[in-house]
């Protein structure tokens, strides 16, 4: 049977308002909560943008939160919006003037997509523009201009900035409130990136209107932040940044050559280790990480060069301190200066940072990879010349690290094989195995010491479900023993076997084999 031919109409989509309700994922990659959050951070981002402009005499930002009717406010006391430009950066997909990055400043700013996308998804949308005394005002109501006052003369002949305000829509959004929480911890943050000269007031109104106020400004940087990471820390954080100027080659739009730009990138470090706690487990590394004022949640090119170099110094350093007997019994590796590891970095450039998407969650540009690892090899360099103690403190963590993988390794190596046979059971020196082999039987084990109280023993069990393990007189003492010394002991390895619940990293309660354990040696 033929089938029947349906030609099937083209869609086109040709308003970009339109465009970015239809498929606002392509653009926020959030919607929901997460997508208002998104959005609340754009607003943000504009005015960080505009007071961090060596053009701008912004330094104050002003955010308001209104829970009651879910709207977000932000002002700042830079340029203003242009005039003649104010509709086109809310209506017009890639309006911005970060694409050239001619500024020199680092900029959140990439592909000019935020405030449309914010208006877009908005029930209500308004910007608020005063600048060498007039004003101008647009509003907006799910994408449709309703007002603009056009340039007016204004009272304030000094007031100069934007207010930008937006109601995010459940119709495009879903469940889209801004969360309070979420929002602060942001900006709390965001402070330990911005100019000390910069300041932001926030003011979250709850549902019955109550105020809550909060004034967030840069005391120490990312030392604060890495402080804040953990709670337990082997020593201060480690505190250091520079800058270095370089060459990007971009691709001319009018020319499609590729031209050399000068290009700067400012990086701040900041780095320490967690406490050892008494049972030392081993600690994948804590990394957080920015690019121009944005959280980049998965990392990315500047993480793992900032992240390596560190690794790479530590090692060598600690390399230089241990003695010829030591290098012989521990390889020091990068792992060993990871284990522990707290981090945090922010970069700072012009040049193009390599964001993977418009949240900017990851950075993927191999090219800077090398510019990110001079710098922070430089600046290592640089601190620890004068400062032989600290670098000290954290080569003997490293040679810790080292010394406790060592021994996890020779401890797993001595354990022996933990699924047990009835024939593997039988040649166990001093065990004897209760007859209940069943997966879910109710088994007990009796700890003995001796052959003479393990011969009573051996009388009076119940041979069903009671096994018993025969210690000798006086067992090996393992008092302040690592867990493969104890392993090289028959007893206890054999032990160990007996039990099925692994020991050291590989300790495993549910996995023990018996419900019930019976202590019945002396009590030295």
């Amino acid at each position: 049977m033929s089938k029947k031919f349906i030609e099937e109409k083209m869609v086109s989509i040709t308003e970009d308002l339109d465009k970015i309700r239809t498929k606002p994922l392509v653009y926020i990659s959030y919607i929901g909560k997460q997508g208002a959050l998104h959005l609340s951070k754009e607003l943000l981002n504009n005015c960080i943008d505009e007071c961090i402009n060596p053009h701008s005499p912004g330094r104050n930002i002003f955010v308001e939160l209104d829970a009651r009717t879910n709207k977000m406010t932000a002002i700042d006391d830079g340029r203003g919006f242009p005039f003649d430009s104010m509709i086109d950066a809310c209506t017009v997909i890639h309006s911005s003037t970060k694409f050239i990055r001619a500024t020199g400043g680092g900029s959140a700013g990439e592909n000019g997509v935020g405030i449309t996308a914010t208006n877009a998804l908005s029930e209500f949308f308004e910007i608020d523009v005063h600048k060498l005394g007039e004003r101008s005002t647009i509003t907006f109501k799910d994408g449709k201009l309703v007002k603009n006052t056009g340039v007016v003369p204004c009272d304030d002949k000094k007031k100069h900035g934007s207010k930008v305000s937006f109601i995010p829509s459940p119709k495009y959004l879903g469940d889209c409130e801004i969360e309070h929480e979420s929002f602060l911890a942001w900006l709390e943050d965001i402070q330990h990136l911005l100019d000390q000269s910069i300041t932001i007031d926030y003011v979250y109104i709850d549902k019955e209107g109550k105020k809550s106020k909060f004034k967030l400004k840069n005391v120490n940087g990312l030392y604060d932040m890495c402080k804040e990471l953990e709670p337990s820390l082997l020593c201060d954080p480690i505190h250091i940044k520079d800058s270095v100027k370089f060459k990007e080659k971009v691709r001319d739009v009018e020319s499609g050559n590729m031209e050399e730009k000068d290009r700067f990138l400012g990086l701040e470090v900041a780095f320490t280790y967690k406490k050892p706690s008494t049972g030392r487990t081993i600690d994948e590394p804590v990394i957080k990480s920015f690019c121009n004022f944005v959280h980049t949640i998965r990392n990315g090119t500047h993480a793992d060069a900032v992240r390596n170099t560190v690794a790479q110094f530590l090692v060598r350093a600690t390399r230089e301190i241990m003695s010829k007997k030591e290098l012989e019994k521990y390889d020091i590796t990068s792992q060993d200066a990871l284990f522990g590891l707290v981090l945090t970095l922010a970069v700072t450039t012009d040049s193009n940072p390599g964001f993977t998407n418009q949240t900017k969650e990851n950075i993927t540009n191999p090219g800077m990879y090398k510019v990110y690892s001079d710098l922070t090899r430089l600046m290592l360099v640089d601190y620890f010349k004068t400062r032989p103690k600290e670098l000290k403190k954290l080569c003997d963590y490293v040679k810790t690290n080292a010394k406790a993988r060592y021994e996890a390794t020779k401890a797993r190596g001595a354990v022996i094989r933990r699924d047990t046979d009835k024939l593997s059971e039988l040649g166990i020196k001093g065990y004897k195995p209760a007859n209940d082999k069943s997966k879910k039987g109710y088994r007990e084990i009796f700890l003995c010491e001796g052959d003479s109280v393990g011969g009573n023993a051996e009388k009076a069990r119940d041979k069903m479900v009671q096994a018993l393990f025969l210690f000798r007189g006086v067992p090996y003492n393992t008092f302040n023993k690592k867990a493969y010394e104890a392993l090289n002991n028959e007893e206890f390895k054999n032990l160990t076997s007996v039990l099925r619940c692994g020991i050291g990293d590989r300790f495993d309660l549910s996995k023990l084999y018996f419900d019930k354990i019976i202590i019945m040696t002396d009590a030295d």
